[in-house]
């Protein structure tokens, strides 16, 4: 009876706080005199959700309890105007904590329900076990270098029982993209492995990159050991949307668009970005087009901005505009074979034309939230992937900075205008993204507004010339002359990107920006906003306050003492090593590359961890032993890549021991002359080595002071600074 009583409290009074929101969402203000953050109730409400769901995974709430405290706080929320009654500002600074805890708390509880079953879950996959395991193909076909993979639905084991469903990321080698399908039940003998760890310092985690899709296993195949149970045996929406896009491809392949014609063909009008060779994908990233391979917001709204013009005679018939125009989003979002970024831009667009049906003076903004809150109703993990980050990032950019931007100028020819009003839609969304861009991605495209400014026309002639074609491919003579016209138009497309980025100074790379800028940056450009839409100097003092902020911690950082850092990286030919400290990392490597100005390859991704520079550094030490002595400030080790015996009278001690090259020792025998604290077998040792020198280790010291870098990735120890003296 109790849960019940608490969820009868809660509906009810949530149902009281849904209308009373509802009455403040679409209410009609005047844009050039409103308190903006009454105006914008669902940026609120959005911002308060996101807080929970980011703090949702470290809380682990029992459901009752969590009805009891969201009961709770609606009852606040709705009593406390009557124990202040005379203090009209604590009342409501109060009521607005109120609310924000309880959206956050909502956000905590819907992680929970959405997101911790699957992750529960993971503890039940048997890791490491040879196991026969029935499943359903659930994503698309992907090619890699040698084969193919996809994710599988596991929904039976034969030696285990299972009581809920997991994904595991599939690699098949040996097999054709076509030999497969989404939907297909199929049953393979296989090990589970854990998802990959990232093996050297600041290089890609893949795991987490997975576990956002609540994928935590995969599994190497080959395409014999897979028997195919039975073909199409799931069909939803997406498997039928994924066979028309298989079938809108065959008319491209007809209109005789091949290789890099028919990649970017596909990723502008399907979403499929498989077909474009590397070259390309980096020409674009350079040139600062990279943004419209994916079929997201932009494509979305060329769509929407053409169907508003050409239905613009009928303005008064708006039931009939909305239905069209969602009827038409929706099933170009199924053509495209419903991929999160189209599913999230027609989402967005869904609620803006809504939203312009039912409140015409709705502020965009609060729309743009409502769409963000329901797509994280359903999928709480969105809010950690970049495309669902960048999109509503660009629009918040367009809408909030563009007009401002816009009104430094006002051209009165119609062209100027128009190529001005593209230049202040690149800045505006490029000064929305550009924090973290640089956050994830490290580099900035310099001619980023002479880009958009040629690319995004010559997308949206493309996108339309394909639709063009998509509708009239049952007359296969008019198609094939629409799939010709794409074809020159997407070839002046290529031929413009790769002028672009083979321009001195396209792109600018290696910037580092931490969290810590990025946040920093936002909180900036949204004080900086404030300033504009207001005009008053307390709004112009505080992006200069948060600014001098941010410098301050950052210079601070220099002075404060850290312990440096060993690193050993996993290398499978040599031994590449060397010392943090701070934002320097001095290196050294055992192969011949050592001896050039190149560098190592794990190093290129040590700006992710804040290292700005690396220099070549020599740490051997002279020993009269014929040793391979190396030498970490305060820090002793020995390279162990021959056998080694020495007469000795007395062990030589060091801090580490490190086994390189297949090198076999006998440990009783070497101990007597070298003690070490920790032994580290390099990545370069084969399998057998590895497993061997592990049990022979195992006899002289426990299983803690052997580090196994093939295994476990680099190897990181804290040892303490010198002082400047020494």
């Amino acid at each position: 009876m109790l849960p019940f009583f608490y969820f009868n409290h809660f509906f009810y009074f949530y149902c009281q706080l849904i209308s009373t929101l509802k009455k403040k969402l679409f209410h009609r203000f005047d844009y050039e005199n409103f308190y903006l953050w009454d105006a914008l109730p669902l940026v609120k409400l959005l911002l308060g959700f996101i807080l929970g769901i980011v703090m949702a995974p470290y809380f682990e709430i029992n459901l009752v309890y969590a009805l009891v405290a969201i009961s709770l706080l609606i009852t606040l929320i709705f009593t406390q105007k009557y124990f202040f009654k005379r203090n009209l500002r604590l009342r409501t600074y109060l009521s607005n904590v109120f609310i924000l805890l309880l959206i956050a708390f909502t956000g905590i509880l819907v992680y929970q329900l959405q997101i911790s079953p699957a992750i529960k879950q993971k503890q039940h996959i048997q890791y490491h076990i040879k196991d026969f395991y029935l499943g359903i193909i659930k994503s698309e076909i992907a090619k890699t270098n040698s084969g193919i993979a996809f994710d599988v639905e596991v929904i039976k084991e034969s030696k285990s029982q299972i009581t809920d469903s997991y994904k595991i990321r599939a690699f098949v080698r040996n097999a054709a993209i076509n030999q497969f399908a989404y939907g297909d039940l199929i049953r393979f003998e296989s090990k589970l492995n854990e998802t990959p760890q990232p093996m050297n310092p600041g290089a890609f985690n893949y795991g987490n990159y997975l576990a956002k899709d609540l994928v935590f296993a995969i599994s190497y195949l080959d395409s014999s050991t897979i028997d195919l149970i039975e073909k199409s045996y799931v069909k939803n929406f997406r498997y039928y949307a994924l066979n028309l896009r298989n079938y809108l491809e065959g008319v491209l392949i007809k209109g005789n668009l091949t290789e890099d014609e028919l990649g970017i063909a596909d990723a502008l009008l399907l979403g499929k970005r498989s077909h474009i060779s590397k070259e390309m994908m980096q020409a674009f990233s350079a040139a600062g087009t990279v943004h419209i391979l994916a079929v997201s917001g932009l494509h979305v709204g060329m769509l929407y901005a053409v169907l508003m013009l050409l239905l613009k005679p009928l303005r008064n018939r708006k039931l009939f505009i909305t239905f069209f125009v969602l009827s038409t989003l929706w099933v170009y979002a199924f053509v495209t074979g419903l991929s999160p970024s189209v599913l999230r831009a027609t989402v967005m667009f869904s609620f803006v034309s809504v939203g312009g049906l039912i409140a015409r003076k709705a502020h965009i903004l609060n729309i743009l939230a409502a769409s963000a809150f329901f797509l994280l109703l359903f999928d709480p993990n969105l809010i950690y992937k970049i495309g669902f980050q960048l999109s509503y990032l660009a629009v918040w950019g367009i809408v909030s900075f563009q007009p401002h931007i816009a009104a430094l100028y006002e051209p009165k020819n119609k062209i100027i205008d128009y190529t001005w009003q593209l230049i202040t839609v690149s800045i505006a969304a490029q000064l929305a993204t550009a924090p973290i861009g640089l956050y994830y991605f490290h580099q900035f495209p310099n001619y980023f507004i002479l880009a958009n400014i040629v690319a995004i026309p010559l997308a949206f002639l493309i996108v339309m010339s394909g639709l063009m074609a998509f509708a009239f491919s049952f007359v296969d003579f008019i198609s094939y002359w629409i799939c010709q016209l794409t074809y020159y138009l997407i070839k002046a497309l290529n031929w413009f990107t790769l002028w672009l980025s083979s321009l001195p100074g396209a792109l600018s790379s290696e910037i580092f920006f931490d969290i810590k800028w990025s946040v920093f940056s936002y909180v900036i450009l949204a004080l900086l906003l404030a300033y504009l839409m207001f005009r008053s100097k307390k709004y112009l003092v505080w992006p200069l306050l948060a600014f001098n902020l941010l410098l301050l911690v950052n210079w601070s950082e220099l002075f404060l003492k850290h312990d440096d850092k060993l690193w050993i990286f996993y290398d499978k030919e040599d031994l590449v090593m060397g010392i943090k400290k701070g934002s320097i990392f001095y290196w050294q490597s055992t192969g011949d590359d050592s001896e050039t100005t190149r560098i190592p390859e794990q190093l290129s991704d040590l700006q992710a961890v804040g290292i700005r520079k690396v220099i070549p550094f020599d740490f051997n030490i002279k020993d009269d032993k014929n040793l391979n002595l190396l030498l970490f400030q305060n820090k002793t080790a020995v390279l162990i890549d021959k056998a080694i015996y020495n007469d000795c009278n007395e062990a030589l001690h060091l801090d580490y021991c490190i086994l390189s090259d297949d090198t076999e020792i006998d440990p009783d025998k070497f101990n007597g002359c070298i003690k070490c604290d920790q032994w580290i077998i390099l990545a370069n040792n084969s399998f057998y080595v590895q497993r061997n020198m592990t049990k022979k280790l195992l006899n002289i010291v426990d299983s803690t002071r052997i580090y196994n870098v093939k295994e476990s990735g680099y190897f990181e120890s804290d040892i303490k600074p010198l002082d400047e003296n020494q």
